[in-house]
């Protein structure tokens, strides 16, 4: 990972542009961003900067949605989210059943969803029952009017893009088993992300 300044915000905010791009992104009226493994929620801030600016949505207009198995990082998220000088709607969950039941409940078919991971695909190598559960929560945003996935890493070693691919391709298959048709585009061998279209 680079030393520069904001390397991670100003990381993430360029792939995400990228993923709105390459698929079109219909960007409704009401969006939807789900980050898995959302740590503190650096992702939401990106998504949430990027619409405001880019396509001049208002904070009401998204909804933001955080799952991390660490409850501290829940506990800073929300802590971020109080004392943040901007407005947005950020609910996070550290159990699995609390973020399924919720979302299972809600109807998000007249809503554009946006689905990221950062670190987190590298930090569950080889461990089948949390991707499960990624997948499962996935599951639970359909169906919606649109869905994108970007999955990202900054890690620059070879080992660890490797890693990143092969649970990038992991990810995939256990979408495409749960019954999720997934579109992805080339993760490239330079660098550590991926993107897809996600329908059910």
């Amino acid at each position: 990972e680079s030393a520069e300044e904001h390397f991670r915000y100003n990381y993430y905010r360029k792939k995400l542009k990228t993923a709105i791009t390459l698929f079109r992104f219909n960007q409704a009226k009401k969006i939807i961003h789900l980050d898995l493994g959302c740590g503190p929620g650096l992702f939401s801030w990106v998504v949430h900067d990027y619409m405001l600016k880019k396509y001049g949505k208002k904070p009401g207009d998204i909804e933001f949605i955080g799952y991390d198995y660490a409850q501290e990082m829940i506990h800073l998220a929300n802590l971020f989210q109080e004392y943040l000088p901007i407005e947005y709607n950020f609910d996070g969950y550290f159990k699995v059943g609390k973020i399924r039941k919720m979302l299972s409940s809600r109807d998000f078919s007249d809503c554009d969803c946006i689905v990221t991971f950062g670190y987190v695909l590298i930090q569950i190598k080889n461990n089948r029952e949390a991707l499960q559960d990624f997948v499962h929560i996935i599951q639970d945003l359909f169906p919606s009017k649109s869905c994108i996935l970007a999955a990202v890493d900054a890690y620059n070693t070879v080992e660890k893009r490797q890693d990143f691919r092969d649970m990038c391709k992991a990810l995939r298959n256990a979408l495409s088993d749960a019954g999720i048709y997934v579109k992805a585009k080339p993760i490239g061998n330079t660098g550590s992300t991926m993107y897809a279209s996600l329908s059910q």
